[in-house]
C-alpha cells in the first residue's frame, strides 16, 4: 500500500516509500505493569496523542500502511484504530470519520492477519481512505476532517486523490465529484486485483494479464501477460513493470505506451524470499529480503550492471575495548571523515584517520584520560571553518566544545553551557537540519522527548526546541 511514490524526489521521499515497502513489522514496547497501552486522551477537540514511553520489553507490533508526503499511516497493537504520524514533528493523530475513530474491517481488521489490498487506505498522497458499506470517507491530515463519496460500486482503492471502484474512477474537479467509467466498458477491477498504484496510474490483474489504468484518461490497457506466482508489480516516474523474484528478471515498459515491446533486464536472483514489495527508483531496484529475524535486509540492485553496493571490513577484532565511537567529520584537513574512539578501561582517546581507500589508518593517541566525560559527540563543523569539532559533557553536566585544528588534533576546550542535558540519554550531531548551513544538535531525554538545538555557526547553539515525543523506544540515535 502506497509503496510507490513517483515525482517525490530526494532521500526523504525514498525513505518514506521504503517504510511501507518493508512489510516486516517494527517492534516497539508496551508500558510497564499498571500503565495503560492506550494513547493519552485528547484535550478538547484535538486528536493528537503522545505514545506512552516504553518501560519494559513486552513487544508491540507496528505495521506501516501508507507513506504520504507529510506523514505515514500505521496501526499499532494495543491501540484502537489507525494512526497518522507526521514526519516533521513526530506527532501522532487518531484517524476519524464522521462516526468517530475509524475501525478497520474485513481482511484489514486483524493486525496480524492477511494484509489489506494494495492502495486500500491510499497511495502517493496524504489522503487516507476509510471505506465502509456504500461509501468512502477521505480523511485529510492537514485539516483532520473527512469528506465522503457514495457509490453503488464496490470500493477497490485510492490512487493519489482518485477513488477506484469496480467499473469507475472518481475524483474532484472544481470542488465537485466527477465519476468516469473505465474503458473499455467490459473492464472490471475485482477484489484484491490492484497490485501497484500512484497518483497517475494503477496496475491491476485481470485473469492471466496485468493491465495499466491511466487515471488521466480512465483507460485500461493490457501491459503484460503470463504473470508468475512470485511476481511483484512496480511503478516509477515513467515506467511500469514487474519483477520475478525467482529468476531476478525485471520486465519494464514506458507508461506512455503500455503496449510497447517490454525490456527485460537480467538481474541476479535475490537468493531468498522477499519480505515485501520491491521499489523501483531511477536506476535502482530496492529489494527487502527476508531474514527470519523480524527485520528485513535491504538490498539495492543496479539496473545497469546488476551490482549491489558492498561494504569493507575495517577490522575483525579488538574493537570491543572502546565505549565511544564517533565521527566529527574531517579533523585532519584531507577532506575525509575521521573516527574518534575512547577506551572504556583507561579513558584514552584515539584518532583513526580516514583513508582514500575507505579504510582507517592506525590509531593515534590524542588524550590520556577522558573518563570524566559521560558523553563525547562528533558534532561536525560548528564554526564554519570546514574542520570537524567535538562536544563533551562531563559528569557535572557542563558541555564543552573542542575546536578541530585541521591537523588531527583539537584546541583546548571551551565551555558552552553549564547544567546542560542532565536528563539526556542520547545526544547526536546531525548536521544541518534547519537548512541554514549550520550544524545542529538533537538530544533525547529519559522521558522520550526529542529536542533540537540549532547551531549558530560560531561554535555554539541556540536554546532547545522540542521536535518530537515518544522516542524512548529507540535503543540509540545516530
Amino acid at each position: 500500500m502506497g509503496r510507490n511514490a513517483p515525482r517525490r524526489r530526494g532521500t526523504s521521499a525514498l525513505v518514506s516509500t521504503l517504510s511501507v515497502a518493508l512489510a516486516a513489522a517494527a517492534i516497539a514496547v508496551l508500558p510497564g505493569s499498571g500503565a495503560s497501552a492506550d494513547p493519552a486522551a485528547p484535550t478538547g477537540s484535538a486528536s493528537e496523542i503522545t505514545l506512552t514511553d516504553p518501560a519494559d520489553t513486552q513487544p508491540r507490533t507496528d505495521r506501516p500502511l501508507v507513506a504520504g508526503t507529510s506523514g505515514f499511516l500505521h496501526r499499532q497493537s494495543g491501540l484502537t484504530g489507525l494512526l497518522w504520524t507526521d514526519y516533521a514533528d513526530g506527532t501522532s493523530t487518531v484517524v476519524k470519520n464522521a462516526d468517530g475513530v475509524y475501525t478497520p474491517e474485513g481482511s484489514c481488521a486483524t493486525l496480524g492477519g492477511p494484509n489489506c489490498a494494495v492502495a486500500w487506505y491510499g497511495s502517493d498522497s496524504d489522503l487516507v481512505a476509510l471505506p465502509s458499506a456504500g461509501s468512502v470517507a477521505l480523511w485529510d491530515p492537514a485539516t483532520r476532517t473527512s469528506t465522503s463519496i457514495t457509490t453503488k460500486e464496490a470500493y477497490r482503492g485510492l490512487a493519489g486523490r482518485t477513488v477506484l471502484t469496480e467499473h469507475s474512477v472518481h475524483d474532484r474537479v472544481d470542488g465537485a465529484w466527477r465519476s468516469r467509467p473505465i474503458t473499455p466498458d467490459w473492464m472490471r477491477i475485482t477484489s484484491l486485483a490492484v497490485t501497484a498504484a500512484d497518483a497517475h496510474g494503477v496496475l491491476f490483474k485481470v485473469d492471466g494479464s496485468v493491465y495499466y489504468l491511466d487515471l488521466a484518461t480512465a483507460t485500461a490497457t493490457e501491459a503484460f501477460s503470463g504473470p508468475y506466482s512470485q511476481q511483484y508489480d512496480v511503478l516509477d516516474d515513467d515506467r511500469i513493470g514487474w519483477y520475478d523474484s525467482a529468476s531476478g528478471d525485471l520486465h519494464l515498459k514506458p507508461r506512455t505506451d503500455p503496449e510497447a515491446t517490454e525490456q527485460v533486464i537480467d538481474l541476479p536472483s535475490p537468493g531468498t524470499q522477499l519480505d515485501g514489495a520491491p521499489v523501483l527508483s531511477g536506476d535502482w531496484l530496492l529489494l527487502p529480503l527476508y531474514t527470519g529475524t523480524g527485520t528485513s535486509q535491504l538490498r539495492a540492485v543496479s539496473l545497469k550492471d546488476g551490482s549491489s553496493p558492498s561494504y569493507t571490513t575495517l577490522a575483525s577484532s579488538g574493537w570491543t575495548q572502546y565505549d565511544v565511537l564517533t565521527s566529527p567529520g574531517d579533523v585532519s584537513g584531507d577532506g575525509r571523515p575521521d573516527l574518534i574512539a575512547r577506551v572504556a578501561s583507561t579513558g584514552t582517546v584515539y584518532l583513526f584517520k580516514g583513508t582514500s581507500t575507505g579504510t582507517l589508518s592506525a590509531r593515534v593517541k590524542l588524550y590520556d584520560n577522558w573518563k570524566g566525560y559521560k558523553k563525547i559527540v562528533g558534532a561536525g563543523d560548528l564554526d564554519g571553518d570546514g574542520i570537524g569539532d567535538l562536544l563533551a559533557q562531563d559528569t557535572s553536566n557542563t558541555l564543552y566544545r573542542y575546536h578541530g585544528k585541521g591537523d588531527g588534533t583539537f584546541a583546548a576546550r571551551v565551555k558552552l553551557f553549564g547544567d546542560w542535558g542532565g536528563s539526556y540519554n542520547a545526544v547526536v550531531g546531525v548536521g544541518d537540519i534547519t537548512d541554514d548551513g549550520r550544524a545542529d544538535l538533537v538530544s533525547r531525554d529519559t522521558g522520550g522527548n526529542l529536542y533540537r538545538n540549532s547551531g549558530d555557526g560560531k561554535g555554539s547553539f541556540g536554546s532547545r526546541t522540542k521536535i518530537a515525543t515518544g522516542w524512548g523506544g529507540y535503543r540509540s540515535l545516530s
